[in-house]
């Protein structure tokens, strides 16, 4: 079963992303806005947050009770995430590699991480790939755990080692930082999640329980690195709107069910999108309006005609090899 509301959700989160981009954008060309917009917007990273909390109840929800199939599993993950990211990621690093010049082409870059998307000394070209390396991470384990049918007990262990890497302040190279970062916690968190869904146990008062570690990610200042905080409530109120639309209390505009399918897609293009439009807008203002409407109409078109076209193609493909 589908569940609209979490799809809505991915799109919210997007569009919080493209805001937050578009407001760092125009800020670097005109200056800073108004202090309550900056503020506003210097949250929208927290979409990010949403997307890695909602990676693992997907992932869990979507593979529970069905025959566990680790290289289908496997192989399905790495077209999701690489048809739509290597037109972009390669044609970012293409201009980056002809003209150095341009504006971040100096960040510290390399092609192997582009193209494979592998934690690696260098980043990928394309910015925002760097939350793909956690995906493609989680996918990996999930994958490995699937084949031992050791989920559960799997996740568990590389929670504490996340968590005791981190109170012990271990200082790890960075490849191994997309291992045991604190925000891998949030796909376990997920996956938390969506085992509580499909068993059908209530939490009572689930919406203050969830309200209380988005109150300490506050609380701690609302820093970057206490995010993981901020996932964890998300974990809660996912769970409380996946239950909520179960029981017929929750219905979701189709607009939003739409752009939350062609998020991925949004969040692609949007970051060098904003760079250009930036840069032939006149002020702040019509910068951010024109910036944020063209990141989600563009990835809207990049959705239909090549994200969702590539995936007709692969699923007729599928259905061929297995028929």
């Amino acid at each position: 079963m589908k569940i609209n509301c979490l799809e809505a959700g991915r799109g919210i989160a997007a569009t919080a992303v493209v805001f937050h981009h578009a407001g760092a954008s125009v800020s670097a060309f005109f200056g800073h806005m108004p202090v309550f917009l900056t503020a506003l917007f210097s949250f929208g990273y927290l979409g990010v947050d949403f997307f890695f909390v909602l990676s693992g109840f997907i992932i869990y929800y979507s593979s529970f009770g069905k025959d566990a199939n680790p290289r289908r599993f496997a192989v399905g993950r790495i077209k999701r995430i690489f048809v739509p990211y290597l037109p972009v990621g390669i044609a970012i690093a293409v201009i980056y590699t002809l003209l150095p010049a341009l504006s971040a082409s100096d960040r510290e870059w390399g092609w192997w991480a582009t193209l494979t998307l592998l934690p690696s000394w260098q980043a990928p070209a394309l910015s925002v790939a760097w939350t793909l390396q956690h995906e493609l991470v989680f996918y990996m384990i999930f994958a490995l755990l699937l084949s031992f049918n050791r989920i559960c007990a799997g996740l568990i262990l590389w929670s504490l080692s996340i968590v005791l890497i981190a109170v012990l302040d271990v200082d790890v190279p960075r490849p191994m930082q997309f291992l045991f970062s604190l925000i891998n916690l949030e796909f376990n968190m997920g996956v938390l999640a969506a085992h509580v869904f499909i068993s059908g146990i209530r939490i009572p008062f689930l919406a203050l329980v969830a309200s209380a570690p988005i109150a300490a990610f506050f609380a701690l200042g609302a820093d970057r690195e206490y995010s993981v905080f901020f996932g964890m409530g998300l974990a809660g109120f996912i769970l409380l709107m996946a239950q909520s639309e179960l029981k017929g209390r929750l219905r979701v505009p189709r607009v939003l069910v739409f752009v939350g399918a062609a998020s991925y897609s949004i969040y692609l293009i949007h970051n060098p999108l904003l760079s250009i439009t930036s840069r032939i807008s006149t002020g702040w203002l019509s910068g951010l309006i024109f910036g944020v409407v063209a990141s989600l109409l563009l990835g809207i078109a990049y959705y239909l005609i090549w994200e969702k076209g590539t995936q007709r193609i692969f699923g007729r493909a599928q259905i061929n090899r297995e028929a």
